[in-house]
């Protein structure tokens, strides 16, 4: 018998605070969740321009909670890196202090590669080359056609 492949969740959210232990995230519809260090499998980060607007950063968390799998798409502009590290000196330098308490903590590979934690987030014509460089081989298209947009943050399953 085949497997039906299961789609993860896409949960667009907004970080509210990072602790000793994990973060906390808000999806769209208000809902508030814990999330452990451990329990991101990988991170994306990059700047996506949309129709000659200023590109946004985006932070995509695969997070992996036993049978609960999903990707937390975390838009700047929904969280302000200086709320959550105070004393930076910049909005830039408070973004890439989340970035690297996020990795290091996690342990977390950075997809497509580790030079965002050098070089800060790459800036992508557009969502489509992001999700292409940074989830190559993984037939992107295929799952983004069958990919939910979850806001409820269950487990979601097609038959």
């Amino acid at each position: 018998m085949a497997q039906i492949p299961v789609p993860i969740p896409i949960v667009e959210a907004q970080l509210n605070a990072l602790t000793e232990l994990g973060f906390t995230v808000t999806s769209l519809n208000e809902k508030t969740e814990r999330i452990h260090y451990t329990e991101i499998a990988h991170m994306a980060v990059a700047q996506v321009s949309c129709a000659g607007t200023r590109p946004q950063t985006i932070i995509d968390l695969f997070v992996n909670q036993e049978k609960n799998r999903r990707l937390f798409r975390l838009y700047l502009d929904s969280f302000n890196p200086m709320r959550l590290v105070p004393a930076s000196p910049s909005s830039d330098l408070a973004l890439m202090a989340v970035i690297h308490t996020l990795h290091r903590e996690s342990g977390a590979q950075i997809l497509p590669n580790e030079l965002v934690l050098q070089q800060g987030p790459r800036v992508f014509e557009n969502m489509d080359a992001f999700e292409a460089e940074a989830y190559p081989g993984t037939a992107w298209a295929d799952y983004q056609a069958s990919a939910v947009r979850a806001d409820d943050f269950s487990f979601v399953s097609e038959t």
